[in-house]
Protein backbone atom coordinates (compact mmCIF):
# COMPACT_ATOMS: atom_id res chain seq x y z
CA UNK A 1 0.00 0.00 0.00
CA UNK A 2 0.96 3.53 -0.47
CA UNK A 3 -0.17 7.25 0.40
CA UNK A 4 -0.52 9.52 -2.72
CA UNK A 5 -0.25 12.96 -1.45
CA UNK A 6 -2.16 15.35 -3.03
CA UNK A 7 -0.03 18.11 -3.16
CA UNK A 8 2.27 16.67 -6.58
CA UNK A 9 5.13 16.54 -5.62
CA UNK A 10 5.95 12.95 -6.58
CA UNK A 11 6.88 12.29 -3.31
CA UNK A 12 5.45 8.75 -1.76
CA UNK A 13 5.18 7.09 1.35
CA UNK A 14 4.10 3.34 2.48
CA UNK A 15 1.20 2.55 4.44
CA UNK A 16 2.09 0.71 7.62
CA UNK A 17 0.37 -1.07 10.41
CA UNK A 18 0.79 1.00 13.75
CA UNK A 19 -1.64 0.49 16.91
CA UNK A 20 -4.43 -1.17 14.73
CA UNK A 21 -4.15 1.41 12.55
CA UNK A 22 -3.38 2.27 9.01
CA UNK A 23 -0.82 5.14 9.02
CA UNK A 24 1.79 6.73 6.13
CA UNK A 25 5.55 6.65 7.75
CA UNK A 26 6.65 10.04 6.06
CA UNK A 27 9.71 9.75 8.52
CA UNK A 28 12.00 7.44 9.82
CA UNK A 29 11.52 8.24 13.67
CA UNK A 30 8.54 8.63 15.88
CA UNK A 31 5.25 8.01 15.11
CA UNK A 32 4.84 11.70 15.19
CA UNK A 33 5.50 12.05 11.78
CA UNK A 34 2.53 9.39 11.01
CA UNK A 35 -0.76 10.01 9.37
CA UNK A 36 -3.78 8.00 10.39
CA UNK A 37 -5.95 6.47 7.41
CA UNK A 38 -8.93 8.92 8.29
CA UNK A 39 -6.42 11.38 6.97
CA UNK A 40 -5.40 10.05 3.90
CA UNK A 41 -8.94 9.22 2.37
CA UNK A 42 -8.75 7.81 -1.01
CA UNK A 43 -5.28 8.60 -1.70
CA UNK A 44 -4.57 4.89 -0.87
CA UNK A 45 -3.07 2.76 -3.73
CA UNK A 46 -3.86 -0.07 -1.85
CA UNK A 47 -2.37 -3.03 -4.39
CA UNK A 48 -2.73 -6.32 -2.70
CA UNK A 49 -2.02 -4.77 1.02
CA UNK A 50 1.71 -5.41 1.06
CA UNK A 51 4.18 -2.44 0.46
CA UNK A 52 5.98 -2.66 -2.84
CA UNK A 53 6.85 -0.40 -5.21
CA UNK A 54 4.69 0.87 -7.84
CA UNK A 55 4.12 2.94 -10.40
CA UNK A 56 1.57 5.46 -11.66
CA UNK A 57 -0.08 7.58 -13.88
CA UNK A 58 -1.75 11.02 -13.32
CA UNK A 59 -0.94 9.64 -9.04
CA UNK A 60 -3.59 6.68 -10.38
CA UNK A 61 -3.58 2.66 -10.81
CA UNK A 62 -5.14 2.23 -12.93
CA UNK A 63 -4.46 5.03 -15.11
CA UNK A 64 -7.24 7.33 -15.81
CA UNK A 65 -10.13 5.78 -18.27
CA UNK A 66 -9.58 7.68 -21.67
CA UNK A 67 -13.11 7.73 -22.70
CA UNK A 68 -13.47 9.27 -26.57
CA UNK A 69 -15.85 8.97 -29.96
CA UNK A 70 -15.30 7.40 -32.70
CA UNK A 71 -13.37 9.58 -35.37
CA UNK A 72 -12.06 12.05 -32.77
CA UNK A 73 -8.48 12.92 -32.40
CA UNK A 74 -6.80 11.78 -29.53
CA UNK A 75 -3.70 13.52 -28.08
CA UNK A 76 -2.01 12.61 -25.22
CA UNK A 77 1.21 14.22 -23.46
CA UNK A 78 3.43 11.69 -21.60
CA UNK A 79 5.97 12.73 -19.06
CA UNK A 80 8.48 10.42 -17.50
CA UNK A 81 8.83 10.86 -14.28
CA UNK A 82 10.37 8.05 -12.97
CA UNK A 83 13.81 8.01 -11.66
CA UNK A 84 16.09 5.38 -13.76
CA UNK A 85 13.74 3.59 -16.12
CA UNK A 86 12.24 4.56 -19.91
CA UNK A 87 8.46 3.98 -20.76
CA UNK A 88 6.19 4.18 -23.93
CA UNK A 89 2.37 3.97 -24.70
CA UNK A 90 0.55 0.92 -26.30
CA UNK A 91 -2.73 1.38 -27.41
CA UNK A 92 -3.63 -2.03 -27.51
CA UNK A 93 -6.30 -3.18 -29.85
CA UNK A 94 -6.06 -0.12 -32.18
CA UNK A 95 -4.45 -0.85 -35.92
CA UNK A 96 -3.25 2.60 -36.22
CA UNK A 97 -3.92 2.82 -39.66
CA UNK A 98 -1.38 5.66 -41.20
CA UNK A 99 -0.30 6.63 -37.28
CA UNK A 100 2.32 3.76 -37.39
CA UNK A 101 5.04 5.92 -35.32
CA UNK A 102 1.72 6.14 -32.54
CA UNK A 103 1.91 2.25 -31.44
CA UNK A 104 4.52 2.68 -28.13
CA UNK A 105 6.34 -0.55 -29.14
CA UNK A 106 9.47 0.23 -28.11
CA UNK A 107 12.64 0.25 -30.24
CA UNK A 108 9.91 -0.88 -33.18
CA UNK A 109 8.01 2.37 -33.83
CA UNK A 110 10.06 4.32 -31.11
CA UNK A 111 12.51 5.09 -28.71
CA UNK A 112 11.84 4.66 -25.09
CA UNK A 113 10.82 8.19 -23.27
CA UNK A 114 13.31 8.40 -21.23
CA UNK A 115 13.24 9.85 -17.56
CA UNK A 116 12.61 13.98 -17.66
CA UNK A 117 11.30 13.67 -21.60
CA UNK A 118 7.92 14.17 -22.64
CA UNK A 119 6.38 12.58 -25.72
CA UNK A 120 3.08 13.22 -27.11
CA UNK A 121 0.64 10.58 -29.32
CA UNK A 122 -1.65 11.58 -31.98
CA UNK A 123 -3.72 9.41 -33.65
CA UNK A 124 -7.64 8.77 -34.72
CA UNK A 125 -10.09 6.67 -32.15
CA UNK A 126 -11.28 4.07 -34.13
CA UNK A 127 -12.59 1.29 -34.08
CA UNK A 128 -15.63 2.09 -31.40
CA UNK A 129 -14.85 -0.78 -28.70
CA UNK A 130 -13.52 -1.34 -25.31
CA UNK A 131 -9.58 -1.10 -25.35
CA UNK A 132 -6.88 -0.88 -22.85
CA UNK A 133 -3.41 1.31 -22.79
CA UNK A 134 -0.19 0.04 -21.15
CA UNK A 135 3.46 0.24 -20.87
CA UNK A 136 5.12 -1.58 -23.39
CA UNK A 137 8.32 -0.85 -21.87
CA UNK A 138 9.69 -4.88 -20.13
CA UNK A 139 6.72 -5.79 -17.78
CA UNK A 140 6.19 -2.05 -16.58
CA UNK A 141 2.13 -2.72 -16.68
CA UNK A 142 2.28 -5.18 -13.88
CA UNK A 143 3.44 -2.19 -11.66
CA UNK A 144 0.16 -0.25 -12.58
CA UNK A 145 1.22 1.59 -15.86
CA UNK A 146 -2.25 0.61 -17.48
CA UNK A 147 -5.88 2.12 -17.73
CA UNK A 148 -9.14 1.84 -20.18
CA UNK A 149 -9.71 3.45 -23.33
CA UNK A 150 -13.25 3.36 -24.09
CA UNK A 151 -14.30 4.25 -27.61
CA UNK A 152 -18.38 4.89 -27.71
CA UNK A 153 -19.67 4.52 -31.00
CA UNK A 154 -20.17 7.58 -33.54
CA UNK A 155 -22.22 6.50 -36.45
CA UNK A 156 -22.22 10.57 -37.76
CA UNK A 157 -18.34 11.41 -37.26
CA UNK A 158 -19.02 15.19 -36.16
CA UNK A 159 -16.06 16.93 -35.86
CA UNK A 160 -12.65 16.11 -34.77
CA UNK A 161 -11.72 17.46 -31.47
CA UNK A 162 -8.50 16.96 -29.09
CA UNK A 163 -9.42 15.42 -25.95
CA UNK A 164 -7.17 16.26 -23.42
CA UNK A 165 -8.12 16.63 -20.11
CA UNK A 166 -11.69 18.13 -21.37
CA UNK A 167 -14.80 16.05 -20.78
CA UNK A 168 -17.04 14.77 -22.77
CA UNK A 169 -20.69 15.71 -23.23
CA UNK A 170 -21.34 11.95 -23.52
CA UNK A 171 -20.45 9.48 -20.51
CA UNK A 172 -21.10 6.10 -19.80
CA UNK A 173 -24.05 5.17 -18.34
CA UNK A 174 -24.34 5.20 -14.09
CA UNK A 175 -24.46 1.57 -14.72
CA UNK A 176 -21.16 1.23 -16.34
CA UNK A 177 -17.80 0.50 -14.48
CA UNK A 178 -14.30 0.08 -15.59
CA UNK A 179 -13.11 -3.22 -14.84
CA UNK A 180 -9.37 -4.18 -14.96
CA UNK A 181 -8.05 -7.33 -13.84
CA UNK A 182 -4.39 -7.61 -13.87
CA UNK A 183 -2.02 -10.08 -11.55
CA UNK A 184 -0.31 -8.33 -8.83
CA UNK A 185 3.40 -10.02 -7.94
CA UNK A 186 5.24 -9.10 -4.28
CA UNK A 187 8.17 -7.60 -6.83
CA UNK A 188 8.64 -5.10 -9.11
CA UNK A 189 8.52 -5.23 -12.66
CA UNK A 190 12.09 -5.34 -13.18
CA UNK A 191 12.07 -8.58 -10.94
CA UNK A 192 9.48 -9.62 -13.50
CA UNK A 193 11.35 -9.10 -16.52
CA UNK A 194 14.43 -11.03 -15.05
CA UNK A 195 11.96 -14.12 -14.16
CA UNK A 196 10.37 -14.11 -18.00
CA UNK A 197 13.77 -13.44 -19.67
CA UNK A 198 15.09 -16.75 -17.20
CA UNK A 199 11.47 -18.54 -17.97
CA UNK A 200 12.26 -18.78 -21.69
CA UNK A 201 14.79 -21.68 -20.39
CA UNK A 202 12.13 -23.63 -20.07
CA UNK A 203 11.92 -23.94 -23.92
CA UNK A 204 15.27 -25.83 -23.71
CA UNK A 205 17.41 -28.31 -22.03
CA UNK A 206 20.02 -28.34 -19.86
CA UNK A 207 23.62 -30.11 -19.73
CA UNK A 208 21.85 -33.38 -18.19
CA UNK A 209 18.80 -33.05 -20.91
CA UNK A 210 16.18 -31.93 -18.01
CA UNK A 211 13.98 -29.30 -18.96
CA UNK A 212 14.88 -26.01 -16.63
CA UNK A 213 11.11 -25.24 -15.87
CA UNK A 214 7.86 -27.22 -15.52
CA UNK A 215 5.56 -25.73 -18.16
CA UNK A 216 2.21 -25.16 -15.93
CA UNK A 217 -0.92 -26.02 -17.63
CA UNK A 218 -4.71 -24.94 -16.18
CA UNK A 219 -7.51 -27.89 -15.64
CA UNK A 220 -8.38 -27.98 -19.63
CA UNK A 221 -4.21 -28.60 -20.15
CA UNK A 222 -3.53 -25.16 -21.69
CA UNK A 223 -0.33 -23.30 -20.88
CA UNK A 224 -0.32 -20.54 -18.59
CA UNK A 225 1.90 -17.83 -17.75
CA UNK A 226 5.55 -18.86 -16.21
CA UNK A 227 5.28 -17.36 -12.71
CA UNK A 228 1.52 -18.10 -12.34
CA UNK A 229 -0.88 -15.21 -10.72
CA UNK A 230 0.45 -14.06 -7.05
CA UNK A 231 -2.61 -11.94 -6.08
CA UNK A 232 -5.24 -11.12 -8.89
CA UNK A 233 -6.26 -7.51 -8.00
CA UNK A 234 -9.14 -5.74 -9.49
CA UNK A 235 -8.60 -1.65 -10.04
CA UNK A 236 -5.74 -2.43 -7.73
CA UNK A 237 -7.53 -3.60 -4.92
CA UNK A 238 -7.22 -7.06 -3.86
CA UNK A 239 -5.88 -9.12 -0.79
CA UNK A 240 -2.89 -11.38 -0.53
CA UNK A 241 -4.49 -13.69 1.60
CA UNK A 242 -7.02 -15.17 -0.95
CA UNK A 243 -4.39 -16.80 -2.82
Amino acid sequence: MVYNPPSGTGTRYPIVPVNGTLQARTDCGSNNFYKTVDDLKDSIITGDGEPRMAFAINSQIPGPSLIVYEGQQIVINVKNDLWMEGITIHWHGLPQKGTPYMDGVPRVTQCPINPGEKFTYRFTAQPSGTFWYHSHLGTQRSDGLAGALIILENPSLQKLICVQTKKLSRSPDASEFVFLLSDWFPFGSATADKWAAWDINRFSENLKGEKCFDVKRTYDYAEIGQRGIQTPVINAKGNVDII
